[in-house]
């Protein structure tokens, strides 16, 4: 028996109209069919709006961090902007650090400059430092391994820079593994070491580096 050509069944179909309404069995199958396919893809509508949902509570969830981290950080720059002296520093950072970030320790070091009001000496950094730019470290370079007194698991190294002077670096810790890396955005840290840097310069009154 030969098989059907694609003419010979139009036509049949066409002089027999109601052979489709009769085959039971068939009609099951498609309306099986149609039905699978429109719960596909009704299921993959919800998935595409369950992600969708995520993303948006995902990034919601980094404005509010980004909003805190901002308010957090010209916060204490104001108080930077009002310090009066190397003490008083200290202790804006360690406000800012240890209250608000939660963050386990920092190192604020400074080269001794030519002026009247002398760096305190647990402050001083009596190396010679050509880093320019912020950096991150699994592991501190020896030179800078003693400014912690406990180990930590990744740091973020931070030039304070004025007008073209380094007056030091501030160190920031952290005990998790890689959270300081290349793929941080640093953009609201360096702006605030910027106000560090003409806070430290007015109390330092600094023009010449020693």
């Amino acid at each position: 028996m030969s098989e059907l050509t694609e003419k010979q069944v139009i036509d049949y179909l066409a002089a027999n109209p109601d052979w489709l309404v009769q085959q039971e069995d068939l009609q099951v199958s498609v309306r099986a069919k149609v039905k699978d396919f429109r719960e596909a893809q009704l299921v993959k509508a919800k998935v595409e709006n369950d992600i969708l949902s995520q993303r948006q509570q995902q990034w919601l969830a980094a404005l509010r961090m980004n909003e805190k981290l901002s308010y957090l950080l010209w916060d204490s720059a104001a108080h930077l902007a009002r310090a009066n002296g190397y003490q008083a520093i200290e202790s804006v950072l360690d406000v800012l650090l240890f209250e608000s970030l939660d963050f386990p320790a920092h190192a604020l070091k400074l080269f001794a400059p030519c002026n009247k009001r002398p760096v305190p000496r647990h402050l001083q950094m009596d190396m010679v430092v050509h880093l320019n730019e912020v950096r991150a470290y699994s592991r501190l370079p020896n030179s800078m391994s003693n400014w912690f007194e406990h180990n930590h698991a990744s740091f973020l190294v931070l030039p304070i820079v004025y007008q073209g002077h380094t007056l030091g670096m501030w160190v920031v810790a952290s005990d998790q593994q890689d959270y300081f890396n290349t793929q941080l955005d640093t953009t609201y840290l360096e702006a605030y070491v910027q106000v560090l840097g003409a806070a430290l310069a007015r109390i330092m009154g600094v023009t010449v580096l020693c």
